[in-house]
Formats: structure tokens, C-alpha cells, sequence
């Protein structure tokens, strides 16, 4: 099938905002608008941006429509998050129409209809506009999920299975998928893209060291904030048993991203010298940390592929990581052995030590050698991906 193809995204978070999922969504968006096709991705306000942008792109072109209040599904319970979830929902049965919309501005003949998983793990509007969008070009749209938590819940599959296809960004929740939903769902497996950079410098260490107050002061890195679903309080219990073996005294746990879960707790860990807490940082600081540490803490159960530890892998530099099936298979002395806070305190100082990093290939995650996977999952396109 010839003619234009208009990818419709319709995600939680987008750049600049942090975290992996927004760096995620801009990297797709980039390499489907540079390899012909357009772009619309519906995502929420975010400080300092325009509500509507467009950028043209190879011969495609992105647009980044900024629908949604900002952090509608935030963890924070108050009345300022169900005021934005209700506004949320208000919103979204304007979706068919923007898609018509975009549809028509594009002259889009066909149309894929690309949904972040998040948006189901509350009540929502949104299984009951599908259907809308679905009309938009009948016969020539897929709706596909994008699936980015392993440990989704099961009350969903009746949800995802009103889709075409649905993607996974690791072999867990690809298999985890392949054995819940209905064979008339593609089931894909898609690494997470992922684009290495240029590493920081010894220079821009010794400035994040600096700014940070670091320069003499030997730490853990915890990429993933004060957040106990991943696993937080474990970090904290297996920095302070590290503190107890010879030379690692004054190791501290520095801890970048949001604090959702602070406590007293966390208060009571600075101020015994457990604990730096210096919230979200750009994310050159963030590599620069993380090549200045001893090792990187990632010890959640709930990514699929954690995008901090590919950045650190990229680096060269020690990582305890989560048991993804990737990392079993590449770098299994850097997975996390154990759930004991002084056998985790004994592998950070293993893999600090070893005289070389284990090496994953960040290759596979190489945005163009992704992207023919996302379009082959295009309204007839008669090849479809397989692992």
C-alpha cells in the first residue's frame, strides 16, 4: 500500500519532561517522521512548551499537541490530581476528532493509532472512544497498545484485547502477553529505543561533583527517586549494611528523580549521612553521576527496561540491575542476586571491583535498526515483526 501513513501517539508524558517514557516517546517520533511518515503525538502541558508544535523531519513531520493537564496520573493523591484526571477525561472524547483532523491536514490514507498501557490502570474514558478512532479510516487504521510494565494486571486483557496489536518493550512482557491475550492480537516484542550519545567527559564529572557537593564523597547512584514500587527502601537498607564493611564507611546513597514516597524515614537517613537527595537533574548531570559513582542501584521489578540502566551500561560503568531476561542473558554477574541488604551491599562492592564491566549491546536499541519494526505493524504492510 502506497500513499501517506499518519502515526497517532497518545501518551502520559513527552521531552522535556523527565524520565524514560518521554525520552521514549520523542526518539519514536523523530525516527517515524525521518522515514516518511507524520506524526501527531496527544500527550499533557508541560511548563515552558508551546500547547502545539510542529517540526518537519525528513520527509515526515511531528506535531506535539499538549492536550492533557500536566501529571494527571500522578501518584500524589489530593484534589489537585482528581481535578486533573476529571479534566483528563473531559478531554479525551475529543481524540476521534483531532485523529479526523490530523487525518485530513496530512492526507493520510492510513492511520496507526499507538496507545501508552498507562492510560488504563485507572477508570478511564478512553476504551469507550477507541472504537471512534477506529471510524476515522475504517479499513485502514490499527489501534495498538504499547505496553511498557510487566506487571500489569490481568483485569486488563479484556482492554488490550480490543486492539490489533500490542507492543513490548522486553521478552517478559512480550511472553507475558503472548500468554494472556487472544490470537487476534499481534503480540510484538520492540526494544526500547534507545540512543547512546556522547558520554560526559572527565570535565563535566568533576562539575557534577562539584555542584552537587561530591567531589570527596564515595556514593551508590539510585537513579529511580524516592519510589518504594521500585524498590527504594531495599537501596536504602543495603547502602547502610555497605557502610558497615571496611572502606565503605562513608558511602553514601544518592538518589536522583522525584520523591513520591518521602517519609521521615528519608529525613532521619540525610541526616544521619545515609542518604543525598538532589531531586531531577538534567540528564548530562544524571550520566555524569552515574560515571562518578561507585556503582548504579536498579533493583525494580517493575520496568521493563529501565532506560537509566541502559544509560549506564552505554557508559561502561558498574550496575546492579534488575532480573530482566536481557540481563540474565548478557550480564548476569551485574543482576540482583538476592533480596538481602548485606548480600546486595557485597555485589555492589563486586561489581564496583571487577576490572571490567560486563558488556550488554546497546545495538539492538539503536533507533534505526527500530523503526522498520513500528512501521511494519502499518495498515497493509504485509510483513509483521517477530522477535
Amino acid at each position: 500500500m502506497s500513499g501517506r501513513t499518519l502515526w497517532y501517539i497518545i501518551t502520559p508524558v513527552f521531552w522535556p519532561a523527565p524520565g524514560g517514557g518521554a525520552m521514549y516517546t520523542k526518539l519514536l517520533a523523530e525516527a517515524l517522521a525521518n522515514d516518511g511518515a507524520d506524526v501527531v503525538v496527544a500527550t499533557e502541558a508541560f511548563p515552558d512548551t508551546a500547547k502545539l508544535e510542529r517540526t518537519h523531519l525528513g520527509s515526515g513531520c511531528v506535531v506535539i499537541d499538549r492536550l492533557f493537564p500536566l501529571r494527571a496520573g500522578r501518584a500524589v493523591v489530593d484534589w489537585r490530581s482528581y481535578a486533573a484526571y476529571a479534566r483528563q477525561n473531559v478531554l479525551m472524547p475529543s481524540l476521534p476528532a483531532r485523529l479526523a483532523r490530523a487525518v485530513r491536514q496530512n492526507g493520510a490514507d492510513r492511520a496507526v493509532v499507538l496507545v501508552h498501557s498507562s492510560f488504563f490502570y485507572k477508570r478511564s474514558v478512553l476504551p469507550w472512544i477507541l472504537e471512534g478512532m477506529r471510524r476515522v479510516l475504517p479499513d485502514a487504521t490499527r489501534l495498538i497498545v504499547d505496553v511498557r510494565d510487566p506487571l500489569f494486571d490481568e483485569s486488563l486483557v479484556p482492554l488490550f484485547a480490543q486492539f490489533d496489536a500490542a507492543i513490548g518493550c522486553s521478552r517478559m512482557i512480550s511472553e507475558r502477553m503472548r500468554a494472556l491475550l487472544p490470537d487476534g492480537v499481534d503480540v510484538v516484542h520492540v526494544p526500547i529505543p534507545f540512543e547512546a550519545g556522547t558520554p560526559p567527559g572527565d570535565d563535566e564529572v568533576a562539575v557534577a561533583l562539584a555542584e552537587h557537593g561530591l567531589r570527596s564523597v564515595p556514593y551508590v547512584l539510585n537513579p529511580n527517586g524516592i519510589f518504594e514500587a521500585k524498590r527504594y527502601p531495599e537501596m536504602l537498607d543495603a547502602v547502610r549494611a555497605l557502610r558497615r564493611m571496611p572502606g565503605h564507611e562513608d558511602t553514601v546513597l544518592l538518589t536522583i528523580g522525584r520523591s513520591r514516597d518521602w517519609k521521615a524515614r528519608d529525613q532521619a537517613a540525610v541526616a544521619d549521612g545515609v542518604l543525598r537527595y538532589i531531586g531531577i537533574v538534567p540528564n548530562r548531570t544524571a550520566l555524569a553521576l552515574a560515571k562518578g559513582a561507585k556503582a548504579t542501584l536498579i533493583l525494580s521489578l517493575v520496568e521493563g527496561m529501565p532506560r537509566s540502566a541502559l544509560e549506564t551500561l552505554a557508559l561502561g560503568k558498574p550496575i546492579v540491575a534488575p532480573p530482566i531476561a536481557e540481563f540474565l542473558e548478557h550480564i548476569p554477574a551485574s543482576v540482583v542476586q538476592s533480596g538481602d541488604p548485606g548480600e546486595i551491599a557485597r555485589q555492589i562492592v563486586r561489581v564496583s571491583e571487577q576490572s571490567a564491566a560486563e558488556r550488554y549491546p546497546v545495538e539492538v536499541h539503536s533507533m534505526a535498526s527500530l523503526v522498520a519494526a513500528y512501521r511494519a505493524l502499518e495498515p497493509g504492510v504485509a510483513a509483521k515483526p517477530g522477535d
